[in-house]
């Protein structure tokens, strides 16, 4: 066997060894996330991967005006999920804070990370309902193949109607929402899905691809 070949066969033995150590790493590396969340009126939290295949259920609430604290850990390629609907047929949103790791508290507000994909309407009788852990990742699976992710826009909740005043000492700014797509409008009973990546340590990805993809074009000798 020639020594190029040699060469070329302990290459990839080495990239595979990388990416193996790199999957492992992320696997076990916890990524602190603290919540601060309320809805108008009722809301799911979960946390997963992007598929929607592995979820763990977080919390939820019924009642709009009230802040409910979480503390919890994620993978650095997870995402938090939110399933929100109105049930009151007033005003209608999702606002709170997000801490992922050592960053700072990031408001739920548009423009700062979240999408959304609108996911039905469900006046009475059916205007309590709220789906299991399993409906919600196949509707995570229909959100990406059917490319429903759209950039959160702002729902019609405000500080004091709708929203708290205030969310462990910090001040509620505004709220999150989606349109439906067909009218392009927002309206009472919506169902709405909600996703947030988490962002750190994503230099651990990097870094294993990056190794990988150097020795994988390395040129050989001749």
């Amino acid at each position: 066997m020639s020594m190029n070949r040699v060469n070329a066969g302990m290459r990839l033995k080495v990239a595979g060894l990388l990416i193996a150590l790199t999957l492992s790493f992320s696997a076990l590396y916890a990524v602190p996330v603290d919540v601060w969340m309320s809805a108008d009126d009722q809301y799911d939290l979960y946390v997963g991967n992007a598929s929607g295949s592995s979820l763990t259920y977080i919390g939820g609430f019924l009642g709009w005006g009230t802040a409910t604290h979480y503390t919890f850990n994620a993978g650095p390629t997870d995402y938090l999920y939110v399933v929100a609907r109105d049930i009151a047929a007033v005003v209608w949103g999702l606002g709170g804070y997000v801490k992922v790791g050592s960053g700072p508290y990031v408001p739920i507000l548009v423009g700062n990370g979240w999408d959304a994909a609108w996911m039905g309407n469900f006046p009475p009788p059916n205007d309590y309902y709220m789906p299991d852990q399993a409906t919600v990742s196949s509707w995570i699976a229909s959100a990406n193949s059917g490319n429903l992710w759209l950039p959160a826009v702002s729902g019609t909740a405000t500080p004091g109607y709708g929203l708290p005043n205030d969310y462990g000492g910090m001040p509620a700014l505004g709220c999150i929402w989606q349109n439906n797509p067909s009218t392009g409008t927002q309206q009472a009973y919506d169902i709405i899905l909600f996703r947030y990546p988490v962002p750190e340590p994503a230099s651990l990805l990097a870094l294993g691809a990056g190794l990988t993809s150097l020795l994988c074009l390395r040129r050989r000798k001749p």
